[in-house]
C-alpha cells in the first residue's frame, strides 16, 4: 500500500469520528437518550417529596419552552380581574345653616303629647319660669334628672311634646295627679293631651289620655311594689289585651297571678301606645322638616 492510500485512510477516519461526535451531541440536546447513560426523571410516586425537590432538571430548550407556554396558555387561562366596586357613598342631607336635627328621648322619661303647635301658650299654661329659646340638645340632653326643668319641642305633625323632670312631685302618686290635672287642662283648651312615663330600675310605666278636659284613660304600673297606682278607663285599642290590674276584683283571687295570659308593662310598650296614640319620641331623630328651637324653663 502506497503513502497515498494510507493518508486517504486516516483522513476518512478522522471525518467518522468527527462525524460521530457532532451526531451525539445534536442528540443529547434534543434530549434523546445516549446509550446505557440515559437518566429517567422521579416521579411524585417513586421518590419522596425532598428527594423531588432537591433534584435539578436538564436544560429545556427553545422548542420545549414554546411547547409549555402553550400548553399554560390552553390549560389556565388567564383571570379577568374586574375592577372592585365603588363604596357606597351615605348620602348626608345638608341641614340648612343654624339648624339642628331632633334629639331623640323616652327610656327613663316623662313628657306630655298636647294637640297644638302653640308653644308659647303651652308655656303659658305651665307657668314656666325663665323661659328661653332652646335647641335640642339643650333642652333635652344638657341636664341631668336632678337639675330639672322642662323642654317644649317645636311642634312635631300638629302636635307638641314637653319633657322633662320638672313633673316630678315627691311621690309617684302625687306625680300621676298632678299629671292627670295637666293633661285635663291642655284637653279642654286645645281637644286632646298625653302623658307618659317609664323608669326601668323602679319598672315604672304610665299613659293618661284625656278628651276635652276629661280622663278617658289612665294606667300606671310599679314592678317595684308589685302594683299597679292607678287604673281610670277602658284599655284603647293600641294597649294589649289582659294588661295586668292588681286593682281588680279577680286580683283578689291568688290564682290570678298564675294565669299566663297576664302581660306586664315595658318601656317598648309604653313607646308603642305613644306611637299610636300621637308621637313616638324615640324616632324624632329620623323625621325631617321638623324646628330647632323649641322653650326651655323651670
Amino acid at each position: 500500500m502506497d503513502i497515498n492510500t494510507l493518508l486517504l485512510l486516516l483522513l476518512l477516519a478522522v471525518v467518522l469520528v468527527v462525524g460521530f461526535r457532532l451526531f451525539n451531541n445534536v442528540n443529547r440536546h434534543q434530549g434523546l437518550p445516549e446509550g446505557d447513560t440515559a437518566k429517567k426523571l422521579p416521579s411524585a410516586e417513586q421518590e419522596p417529596l425532598n428527594e423531588m425537590v432537591a433534584y435539578t432538571a436538564p436544560p429545556v430548550t427553545n422548542t420545549e419552552q414554546q411547547t409549555v407556554q402553550e400548553q399554560k396558555t390552553v390549560t389556565q387561562p388567564p383571570v379577568v380581574t374586574s375592577p372592585p366596586p365603588p363604596i357606597a357613598q351615605t348620602s348626608k342631607i345638608p341641614l340648612p345653616k343654624g339648624t339642628e336635627p331632633p334629639v331623640s328621648f323616652g327610656k327613663n322619661r316623662l313628657w306630655m303629647a298636647i294637640k297644638s303647635t302653640d308653644a308659647e301658650r303651652i308655656a303659658t299654661i305651665l307657668d314656666l319660669q325663665n323661659a328661653k329659646p332652646a335647641g335640642w340638645h339643650e333642652g333635652i340632653e344638657s341636664r341631668k334628672p336632678s337639675e330639672g326643668g322642662i323642654y317644649i319641642t317645636p311642634p312635631i305633625d300638629g302636635w307638641t311634646l314637653v319633657v322633662g323632670w320638672g313633673f316630678m312631685a315627691d311621690t309617684l302618686t302625687e306625680t300621676l295627679t298632678i299629671a292627670e290635672e295637666l293633661v285635663e287642662v291642655f284637653s279642654q283648651e286645645m281637644g286632646e293631651a298625653q302623658y307618659f312615663c317609664n323608669h326601668e330600675r323602679a319598672d315604672y310605666h304610665c299613659w293618661i289620655k284625656a278628651t276635652n278636659g276629661e280622663v278617658v284613660r289612665a294606667y300606671a304600673w310599679l314592678g317595684e311594689s308589685g302594683e299597679n297606682l292607678v287604673i281610670k278607663g277602658d284599655p284603647t285599642t293600641a294597649e294589649p289585651l289582659h294588661l295586668i290590674n292588681t286593682l281588680s276584683e279577680e286580683a283578689q283571687d291568688p290564682t290570678y297571678y298564675e294565669n299566663d295570659d297576664i302581660v306586664f308593662p315595658d318601656a317598648n310598650m309604653v313607646f308603642s301606645i305613644a306611637e299610636q296614640w300621637s308621637i313616638n319620641p324615640t324616632t324624632l331623630h329620623l323625621r325631617k322638616n321638623v324646628g330647632d328651637k323649641g322653650i326651655f324653663g323651670e
